[in-house]
C-alpha cells in the first residue's frame, strides 16, 4: 500500500514549487508519478529583440524572440511596462516608446511562474544627427 506523505515536486526550470497532497481513498491506478520523468516543461528564455536600435520618438515596432511566452506574459522597457502582444510561443511583438537615447533592458515577464527574461544587449535607442562644422570659427565676410 502507498503512503499518503506529501509529494513535493519542484520544477527548477521555472522556479516554482508545487505541493501535491493526496485526497482520501486509493491512489489512481497506473504507475506511480515520479519527480523528473513525465515531459519537461518549455524553458522560459528571451534570445534577441529586432531591430535592436530605434528612434528616442518611440514608434519602433519590435519583436522579441525567446521560448515559452503565453498569452498574460508582460513586458517593460528601462523598467517601465509597455503594451506588448504574444504572438505564439516563440514571439512578441511590441511598439517601443518615447524613451532618451542610450541602452535600454527589456524584459519579458510570465505572471504565472514569475520568471522573467531580459534581451541580451537590450534595445538602443538612437537621436537624430549632429552636424558639427569645423573648424568653429572664421571670418563673417
Amino acid at each position: 500500500m502507498r503512503s499518503r506523505s506529501l509529494a513535493r515536486v519542484v520544477m527548477a526550470t521555472l522556479g516554482v514549487s508545487v505541493v501535491i497532497t493526496p485526497g482520501c481513498g486509493p491512489f489512481p491506478p497506473g504507475p506511480s508519478p515520479v519527480p523528473g520523468t513525465g515531459p519537461s516543461p518549455t524553458r522560459f528564455s528571451v534570445q534577441s529583440i529586432s531591430p535592436p536600435e530605434g528612434s528616442i520618438v518611440g514608434a519602433t515596432v519590435a519583436k522579441i524572440t525567446g521560448t515559452g511566452f503565453q498569452a498574460g506574459d508582460t513586458v517593460t522597457v528601462d523598467g517601465i511596462r509597455v503594451d506588448a502582444t504574444v504572438l505564439d510561443a516563440t514571439t512578441i511583438s511590441l511598439t517601443m516608446p518615447t524613451h532618451a537615447a542610450g541602452k535600454v533592458t527589456v524584459t519579458v515577464i510570465n505572471p504565472f511562474s514569475q520568471a522573467q527574461a531580459s534581451v541580451p544587449g537590450g534595445f538602443r535607442y538612437v537621436g537624430p544627427p549632429v552636424i558639427e562644422l569645423i573648424p568653429n570659427i572664421g571670418s563673417t565676410e
